[in-house]
């Protein structure tokens, strides 16, 4: 009798196993499948929500004259990054958003939801991501077909006079920046991998970075962790290989911000703008975006 539940429990055990390698086989000839018909000199985007919010793609594309798709989606992480990485095609012009927030978030904040790849998992795991960690993204895509790999359009957040502000949120952003904790260093060694995937598929890399309101950047500026995310910053722009940095310091004139960390439609369209007259085919380039601070 023991006998035969040992081997009942290894065939149970092997034919689970099969199934997941079945579905994450079958997510990534999904995700390969949607961008077969992509055309060359396409820019591909990817970020979290400051940068869905943050630009208006229609405007990119149009300045651009360039197709443009997006993986860019409210709470993005890591392992969406390194998804990304994984399904632009080769020689690719990327556009880059690592926010600070996506770099000093908990773990199981981040969305995690672009599908299931063996590869990307296996990085985590190098990088201190526990097997339960691993286990709740596997649960996280079960049975479900990404929609944001890739779009080709966004919803951009309607101009108002004033910035919302919930206070709730700006609570946990406050306490989010105000310790340091060590995952922070393993999802920043996790970009690195990422950018150094985009490397090997001769992607030209293009970053971008966006501001925080000055109510918040007042709050945090000072903190520890500023300091590591700032140091960020500016080692990866060395890690790309980025040739030049432009600044874009945001109209004062008009409120260009939704709330505390996004920009608003008139925010995002100053910005596409601004980008869509930079941007090179081939080469690659820092972007900052700025709030003027009186």
């Amino acid at each position: 009798m023991e006998k035969f539940l040992k081997k009942l429990s290894f065939f149970c055990f092997g034919l689970i196993l099969s199934f997941l390698i079945l579905i994450i086989l079958g997510s990534h000839n999904q995700r390969e499948a949607k961008l077969k018909e992509s055309i060359e000199n396409s820019l591909f985007i990817w970020g979290d929500s400051q940068i869905y919010q943050g630009l208006d793609l229609e405007v990119l594309k149009n300045k651009t004259n360039r197709l443009v798709f997006s993986s860019a989606h409210h709470g993005s992480g890591v392992y969406d990054f390194i998804i990304f990485t994984e399904m632009v095609p080769e020689s690719s012009d990327v556009l880059i958003a690592i926010s600070k927030p996506a770099q000093v978030r908990s773990k199981k904040l981040d969305s995690n939801r672009s599908g299931i790849s063996y590869s990307a998992l296996g990085l985590l795991f190098e990088n201190n991501y526990s097997l339960q960690e691993l286990l709740m993204i596997i649960r996280k895509n079960l049975f479900v077909t990404p929609d944001h790999i890739f779009r080709e359009n966004n919803n951009n957040w309607d101009f108002k006079d004033r910035v919302s502000i919930n206070h709730e949120v700006f609570k946990i952003i406050e306490k989010a920046f105000d310790r340091f904790n060590p995952y922070v260093f393993d999802k920043q060694n996790l970009y690195i991998e990422g950018i150094n995937l985009l490397k090997k598929k001769n992607c030209t890399i293009n970053l971008i970075e966006f501001p925080f309101h000055q109510l918040l950047h007042d709050r945090i500026k000072d903190s520890p962790i500023s300091d590591k995310t700032d140091l960020f910053s500016q080692k990866i722009i060395n890690i790309a290989n980025c040739v030049s940095k432009d600044t874009l310091y945001l109209d004062n004139s008009k409120n260009s911000f939704f709330d505390l960390t996004h920009l608003n439609e008139y925010g995002a369209s100053n910005v596409s703008n601004f980008i869509g007259d930079r941007l090179e085919v081939g080469v690659s380039k820092a972007f900052t975006i700025l709030n003027v601070i009186f």
